[in-house]
């Protein structure tokens, strides 16, 4: 502090320049990494989080669309390729590598996930997949054996292998969603950090300016209210006034010095005019010239201490000695005023924001390192404002950037929903006309026991007597229009099983499962035909041996209890029939269930998928309005603000 006093007027203020070119360089540095910080969040958000939300959603969706397929080969479709369903369970392997190591896949990029809670959960969805094709392979290695249809205990691992999948994979994406969430949190935190350094870098300036005044105020303009005062009292010939000793050594003290000797020189004076009462005209000059000069200081330095810079004393007083120190005291004006004015003018185009202004001329000696650091500071202002705008404009493009991929994902995402939502609505009626026909089936099932009941008591008939072979005969015509039921029955399950197909057809990929079950369904409506034309040819083969005689009864009997047996093996046939159906409306229904689940969760992602845009949007305005505030700045020429740094 000692040696702070002992400095000039002009190295003090230097100093103070300085320190508050450090303090705006440190708050302009503050300012530019809370911008960058910001950036980095919005690219985070971008790049690393809305694509793992993609990718999770793939996962799901490719392991239904190979569930669906497979079903639909094993079902008998064979228009339908294996390597297909493998190369979509590779694909959602695929994307959940992509979140956990990062991959490419065209102009698609992913970056692995750094989140704990995400890393912990892919290696469950990696098993869960894992395990739901090596029971596929498994299923569809044992094709044909006839123990891997549906109800089965492969077809049951399967689907418990997908179920678990779904559910691991659900967990993954709601992991994803607060991972997207905690990185908008940090968007938002980088924001208000990056507005708040900007209102303190503002502030500083503020105080800093606030700062060199109260320092002028202190160091310059009491000192001169001294200086004046001091004057006036000399010129009224008060020379016991006492003149205070400076504890500073700068251009002040030395006027007070000069005051001093001044107040010695009237109290000398004084002296000579009580020893001397007649002395020569030149002292009576002298004494007027005094007087003048002592006038002229004190009006001098009142103007000085009102800011009139320009204002001069008289340097001819008709004595050597008195027009010396005029023209010592205008001197000291001269390079304060100079000094002062220039780094003044740089200052006020500092408070309004132009950073192009310099201080010109040539000094000397502490003014010229005045100078030169007044330059830098507003160089290097005018550096930190050029790269301040440069990241604010690069930030509003980055934002312009992510909110426009956002945008496209949101589209995207409505495309996803209507599509799920289509295929729930096709689930739903495939559901209705499997049923359907499982009722059916249960109805030709309950005809086939009546035409069994029917050949029992048939039979017991043929053991009574000759007497009874009309009641055969008359049962035996029963039995046949039962049978012509049978195959009426038969024929309308084949033409419903055909017109199902047909329908199927239409429907595309989503009416592939039902075609499998309607093949099914014709099948064995064939099989059900035929049967019952072998019983209508034994039954009048019966018809015929009738009139034979008794001898021929017990051969009808034995002939009887054959169409018995038939009988129930159609209706045992018709009975698998009406099992497979339940079995497939109860398959066809959990995949309703399951879509409807996805339908639910994919109108979840599309309204994620708004909440983001409305964030970046948010964050967009608020790098527009980063960006006009920095705009204010006029920083002019770069290449002017590198030759004063040189």
């Amino acid at each position: 502090m000692f040696g702070f006093n002992r400095l000039s007027i002009t190295k003090k203020l230097l100093i103070v320049f300085i320190g508050f070119g450090v303090i705006v360089a440190a708050l302009g540095g503050m300012a530019l990494f809370s911008a960058k910080s910001l950036a980095d969040r919005g690219d985070e958000v971008g790049t690393s989080f809305a694509p793992h939300i993609k990718a999770a959603m793939e996962i799901k969706l490719n392991t239904t669309a190979a569930h669906l397929q497979f079903e639909e080969i094993m079902g008998g479709d064979e228009t339908e390729d294996i390597a297909e369903v493998w190369a979509k369970l590779d694909r959602a392997e695929f994307y959940l590598r992509a979140i956990q190591n990062g991959a490419t896949s065209g102009d698609e990029a992913y970056l692995a996930s750094t989140d704990e809670g995400v890393q912990a959960a892919i290696p469950k969805v990696a098993e869960a997949l894992s395990a739901f094709r090596a029971a596929g392979e498994q299923r569809y290695a044992a094709r044909g054996n006839g123990q891997e249809g549906v109800g089965s205990a492969a077809d049951a691992a399967f689907d418990a292998g997908y179920d678990r999948v779904i559910n691991e994979a659900t967990s993954l994406e709601s992991l994803v969603h607060a991972d997207l969430q905690a990185g908008l949190d940090r968007l938002e935190t980088a924001q208000v950090f990056a507005i708040a350094t900007l209102l303190l870098a503002g502030l500083g300036a503020a105080i800093g300016c606030l700062t060199v005044l109260v320092f002028f105020q202190k160091v310059v303009a009491a000192r001169l209210a001294q200086l004046v005062g001091i004057t006036a009292q000399l010129s009224k010939g008060n020379t016991d006034i006492e003149i205070p000793a400076q504890k500073v050594s700068d251009e002040l003290t030395v006027m007070f010095d000069a005051f001093a000797s001044f107040r010695g020189a009237l109290i000398e004076q004084a002296e000579l005019e009580r020893t001397e009462q007649e002395r020569s005209t030149e002292s009576g000059h002298r004494r007027r010239a005094s007087d003048r000069l002592t006038e002229d200081l004190r009006e001098t330095l009142q103007a000085v201490m009102g800011g009139q810079l320009a204002m001069r004393v008289s340097a001819d007083y008709s004595q050597p000695e008195l027009s010396g120190l005029a023209g010592e005291v205008n001197s000291l004006l001269d390079a304060v005023d100079k000094g002062l004015t220039g780094t003044g003018k740089v200052l006020s185009a500092l408070a309004q924001a132009d950073l192009t202004k310099r201080v010109n001329g040539e000094f000397r000696g502490a003014f010229a390192e005045l100078q030169h650091n007044t330059n830098a500071v507003a160089d290097r202002l005018g550096e930190l404002m050029g790269r301040l705008k440069d990241t604010s404009h690069l930030l509003k493009t980055a934002t312009g950037e992510i909110l426009a991929g956002s945008n496209d994902l949101a589209e995207r995402t409505s495309r996803q929903a209507a599509m799920v939502q289509q295929t729930t609505s096709t689930v739903a009626g495939l559901s209705g006309t499997v049923t359907e026909n499982a009722k059916r089936a249960v109805e030709a099932n309950r005809s086939v026991n009546d035409a069994s009941r029917i050949a029992v008591e048939s039979g017991i008939a043929m053991e009574s007597a000759n007497a009874a072979m009309q009641q055969i005969s008359t049962s035996s015509s029963k039995i046949s229009n039962i049978i012509g039921m049978i195959d009426d029955i038969a024929f309308q399950t084949n033409l419903l099983a055909l017109n199902a197909s047909v329908e199927a057809a239409r429907a595309g990929e989503a009416g592939k499962g039902f075609a499998v079950v309607a093949v099914e369904v014709r099948r064995l409506a064939q099989s059900a035909a035929e049967a019952s034309s072998e019983i209508k040819q034994l039954i009048e083969i019966s018809a015929g041996e009738v009139h034979a005689g008794t001898e021929v009864v017990m051969q009808i009997a034995g002939q009887i209890s054959s169409l018995n047996l038939s009988v129930k093996e159609s209706a045992k046939l018709i009975g698998e029939i009406a099992e497979a159906s339940r079995a497939q409306a109860q398959s066809i229904g959990e995949v309703s269930v399951a879509v409807r689940q996805m339908d639910e969760i994919t109108q979840h992602n599309a309204a994620l998928v708004e909440e983001t845009n409305a964030a970046i949007e948010q964050t967009e305005a608020q790098a527009e309005e980063l960006d006009q505030i920095v705009a204010v700045f006029d920083i002019g020429d770069t290449r002017s603000a590198t030759r004063y740094a040189a």
